[in-house]
């Protein structure tokens, strides 16, 4: 499995304008997973994973953990002291897979708004 960040366009803009935090994991050619993030302007900084995709027959083969260790080594690099992603409530794969990372889950009823509530992970790095 190849992991790079984007440095070309891709299909999607948001891989090209994410940049460095633009990461796809590929195999043979292949786009198989990706994973876009940023490190978020807060005192002190911290990386936020806004959107992860695997290709469903890649799933469970470590691609995301791949893609989560790639994504947070760069931006510790950068001086991040956290990391943190959401997701809807009930989603238990991202749950059970957040946790299997080490990361801290609770719910937020009003996360996005009234009755909107979201899964929160967090984990200090």
């Amino acid at each position: 499995m190849v992991r790079r960040t984007v440095t070309r366009p891709c299909a999607s803009s948001f891989f090209y304008e994410l940049g460095k935090h633009a990461i796809v994991a590929e195999n043979n050619g292949e786009v198989v997973g990706f994973l876009l993030g940023f490190l978020a302007p807060a005192d002190p900084p911290i990386a936020y994973v806004h959107f992860v995709g695997i290709k469903p027959e890649y799933r469970l083969k470590g691609v995301g953990r791949s893609l989560y260790d790639t994504f947070i080594k760069g931006c510790v690099k950068a001086g991040a002291k956290g990391v943190k992603a959401i997701a809807p409530l009930g989603n238990g794969d991202s749950a059970r897979f957040h946790t299997a990372l080490g990361f801290q889950v609770h719910e937020d009823r009003h996360y996005a708004g009234p009755n909107r509530g979201r899964q929160i992970f967090t984990k200090e790095l």
